[in-house]
């Protein structure tokens, strides 16, 4: 080999030498990029991949329910109104299955409504009474205290009043008391059709 072809041999090798460094330089910088996984939260549809839920009138007055406020919050009340009137309705209509049978179980739904609605009136009274009482000890002691067990009052008495327009609404079937009401007839409606389909098919 001559002394020409050395040299070029040389430096051919060290250009690839340079070529490979470059190369393992561009892998290294590949390598601190984070790539994303095929199938990750940002590639899918959001609200696309679950399934709609069966209809289901049970499921929507349950999803459907407001946070009680004012007096509809007493606690008498949300536990009268946390009840399954759906299923209430649906076993009275499959086992009683007459027209008579289902407004007798409306009739008692709405006294019981008003039952608790008197309980509750019952009980604002008396702490309207309370204050009324803490009020003439403190009477001059502090205009501050006076104010604040002034408007206490006050509340009380709004409360009062919409509980009693409640109570006279509930007669004619009306106010709060109507979605429990609808959803007793649509139990009703439902157990009645059930029971009557359970016979043809001889079940």
């Amino acid at each position: 080999m001559q002394l020409r072809d050395l040299i070029f041999w040389k430096k051919h090798d060290v250009r690839s030498g340079n070529g490979t460094k470059d190369q393992s330089t561009e892998t290294e910088q590949t390598s601190n990029v984070i790539s994303m996984l095929p199938e990750t939260p940002i590639d899918s549809s959001i609200g696309l991949s679950d399934p709609p839920p069966i209809y289901d009138p049970s499921y929507i007055t349950i999803k459907t329910k407001p946070i009680p406020k004012g007096p509809m919050a007493a606690k008498e009340l949300t536990e009268f109104f946390s009840k399954n009137f759906i299923n209430c309705g649906r076993y009275a209509g499959a086992t009683q299955r007459t027209q008579e049978a289902r407004e007798y179980g409306l009739a008692a739904l709405i006294s019981e409504f008003q039952n608790i609605i008197e309980m509750v009136i019952d009980e604002k009274r008396s702490k309207v009474d309370y204050l009324r009482h803490v009020a003439a000890q403190t009477n001059g002691a502090s205009d501050i205290v006076s104010t604040q067990l002034h408007l206490s009052q006050e509340k009380l008495q709004r409360d009062i009043l919409i509980l009693k327009e409640q109570f006279d609404l509930s007669v004619d079937k009306k106010g709060w008391i109507l979605s429990a009401i609808n959803e007793f007839r649509i139990g009703f409606d439902r157990g009645l059709r059930d029971a009557v389909d359970a016979e043809l098919l001889g079940i």
